[in-house]
């Protein structure tokens, strides 16, 4: 997704060539953007758990650079720069929601966030059916899953990373879960009220705020969307299955 996107266009800029692999059935939008940018993809698996193992042997047997999509210092510091400029643009805000995958963008934005402003309030939202980091900061254990249940393949994650989920237990204030019904209203009223086309885990984010609208009414929030890639299929279905707030 927007991660394999992301290290194709660096690794194009610097003359080289990102192999990026993403689950069997992956969605076509982001297989295309990627090759657009100059990456190799494979197909491998059923979901992203598959994916990073087989990356892992891949990097070994070709002796290429493994960059995970979470466990990364500089991965973090870099998705940090959406919550950097929230501040910059608004600094009085008292909330910021953010969807959770392997949690990267959300440690970023308790990192760049609070180091601001540490009364800023840091909400994840998680997909009710792909749980595993919002049960892992609940226990403050590592925790895995055999299997998740989630149409929003960018925060379909079974396992919590080991840097990030430290991370958030420190820094979060709080993690939440969402149903998929509750994505697809949001990705609907994204679209029908602000004309912004997100995908399921791109409007996770409005979900959650959606779900605390009472908690922070008066308030100015901000939630970060972070993924458009959308096919049209997925939009048919959302629209056959849900309607907008």
């Amino acid at each position: 997704g927007n991660h394999g996107q992301s290290l194709a266009y660096a690794a194009r800029a610097y003359g080289t060539q990102a192999t990026v692999f993403v689950p069997e059935g992956a969605n076509s939008l982001k297989v295309t953007a990627m090759r657009r940018l100059g990456a190799e993809v494979i197909h491998f698996g059923q979901d992203f758990d598959d994916c990073l193992m087989e990356s892992k042997a891949y990097a070994g047997r070709n002796g290429a650079l493994f960059i995970h999509s979470a466990n990364e210092p500089l991965l973090v510091a870099g998705v940090a720069t959406h919550t950097l400029e929230i501040m910059e643009e608004a600094p009085d805000v008292n909330a910021v929601f953010v969807a959770i995958g392997g949690g990267s963008g959300l440690c970023g934005a308790c990192l760049a966030g609070k180091g601001i402003n540490p009364g800023l309030e840091v909400v994840g939202v998680q997909s009710s059916g792909a749980p595993v980091v919002y049960e892992s900061w609940t226990a403050r254990s590592l925790l895995r899953k055999d299997e998740c249940d989630t149409f929003a393949e960018g925060i379909a994650t079974r396992e919590a990373f080991a840097m990030p989920a430290r991370i958030l237990w420190d820094t979060v204030d709080d993690i939440m879960l969402v149903s998929d019904a509750d994505l697809r209203r949001a990705m609907l009223t994204l679209l029908e009220t602000t004309h912004v086309l997100a995908e399921g885990a791109g409007a996770a984010g409005l979900a959650g705020l959606y779900q605390r609208r009472d908690r922070y009414a008066g308030k100015k929030v901000a939630v970060i969307v972070s993924g458009g890639n959308l096919t049209l299929d997925g939009l048919a279905d959302a629209m056959n299955k849900e309607r907008a707030w």
